[in-house]
């Protein structure tokens, strides 16, 4: 589903590449080059009156980083033949088209020809000298030495010099829009579609709705979450319908396959596997500031890992600058050495047990405790799963009766029974 972002105005940088000093004096070309080519643009609008033809109202003019031209959008459906031939006999004289000008005062052009001769000659009119534009460009680059701070700029980069990162971080470059609720009439509507998918959930969704609530402004916004409870109890499900329902993309990581804190913050500059960590992969590829990011197993990621040098180093740790907003709205990337502002990430972590888990870890979070279902959430689950089919819920249901009260009896389970039995009311064609 597409994100639903929070305002057209609502947005937040993450971060800023450094660019090449040429790059930055061209953003601020399509703006001179609009203004140097202003004497031009009201000659040509001067021969469109003399046509009896309104300049603005046939003619769109835009602009582009790295074109010494404008770029013409015409439409000269309401335009008679005469005035055609008019305009284009006045546009060649002023503009020096001796071709042009005999052929459009002979008429022995038909319309489609006239439109073509007119565009042909405005590309050509409304297009800045080389020497023009090269000098003003120049120009440029002596504001931007002035004007931009010096971290964003760089020197040229050879190609073979170019780290995967400057790729992966392009997406996510300067002001990016917020996705999720716009307020809190938003995040009641949020909650009330993920309690109608999962009602059994409605103690941990009462709360998560309040947390929500505290922070509602442009897009989603919660603190940092860790539901803890038994397996197979719906945690990592109900952080997908929140992603789902809101609209925020989101993302999972296992933290049972591996405790290295390279995965959240990355591998710095100057090693040979030097990377970025997921959480800024994650916003540049989804170009979303404050996105899910979701690490289910926690529990099983609070040891810690050993480079070949014999350093340590720890998913936990790792997470704790980002876990803070006075520190995750300035932290420093190992891999670009890029400050990012990782103050709107909607943090989520799931676990079975709290053992293990540091006191200045479990500090940063909202902990909230999902307990093993009842019988009775049980058999709301599977009004859920199976609306539509009598005979499949009548069967679940009695399943749920018999066996819930056993200790591997999950909601996993539960799902996976519903499935098979579906599949076994499916008619046989073969």
């Amino acid at each position: 589903m597409p994100f639903k972002t929070a305002r057209a105005t609502a947005t937040h940088t993450v971060y800023t590449l450094p660019r090449e000093l040429e790059w930055h004096a061209l953003q601020r070309m399509p703006k001179i080059v609009e203004c140097e080519l202003q004497t031009v643009i009201s000659e040509v609008a001067d021969a469109f009156v003399s046509a009896g033809l309104v300049f603005q109202q046939i003619v769109m003019l835009s602009y582009r980083v790295g074109s010494r031209r404008a770029e013409i959008d015409t439409d000269f459906g309401t335009a008679t033949m005469p005035q055609l031939h008019a305009l284009g006999g006045r546009l060649a004289d002023h503009f020096k088209f001796p071709d042009l000008a005999s052929r459009f005062k002979l008429g022995g052009l038909n319309r489609t020809q006239s439109m073509q001769g007119i565009n042909l000659m405005l590309e050509r009119a409304l297009t800045l000298d080389d020497f023009v534009y090269d000098k003003r460009l120049r120009e440029q680059e002596a504001v931007v030495r002035e004007t931009v701070p010096p971290h964003l700029i760089r020197p040229p980069l050879k190609k073979h010099n170019r780290a995967d990162w400057h790729d992966e971080l392009e997406a996510g470059d300067g002001a990016l829009p917020l996705c999720g609720p716009l307020d809190q009439h938003g995040v009641d509507t949020l909650i009330a579609e993920v309690f109608a998918k999962a009602p059994w959930m409605n103690a941990p969704l009462l709360r998560i709705w309040k947390l929500m609530k505290a922070k509602a402004d442009n897009g989603l916004r919660f603190p940092p979450i860790l539901l803890h409870g038994p397996g197979g109890t719906g945690k990592s499900m109900l952080a997908r319908l929140i992603s789902n329902a809101s609209g925020v993309p989101s993302h999972e990581m296992d933290g049972s396959a591996g405790a290295a804190a390279f995965r959240v913050a990355g591998v710095e500059s100057g090693w040979a596997g030097s990377r970025i960590g997921e959480p800024l992969r994650f916003i540049a590829e989804s170009r979303c500031p404050n996105p899910i990011m979701v690490i289910n197993e926690l529990d099983k990621a609070s040891g810690g890992a050993r480079t070949d040098k014999g350093t340590e180093t720890s998913l936990i740790n790792a997470l704790l600058p980002l876990l803070d907003p006075h520190s995750a709205d300035s932290w420093r990337c190992p891999a670009s050495g890029l400050v990012c502002d990782l103050s709107r990430i909607n943090w989520l972590f799931t676990a079975n047990h709290l053992e293990g888990l540091s006191q200045p870890f479990l500090s940063r979070l909202e902990v909230i405790h999902i307990p093993a279902l009842t019988e009775t959430q049980y058999l709301q689950a599977v009004e859920v799963m199976c609306p539509d089919d009598d005979l499949v819920r009548e069967t679940a249901q009695c399943f749920v009766r018999e066996e819930w009260r056993r200790p591997a009896f999950s909601l996993r389970l539960l799902a996976r029974t519903i499935q098979r039995l579906s599949a076994d009311q499916r008619p046989d064609f073969h």
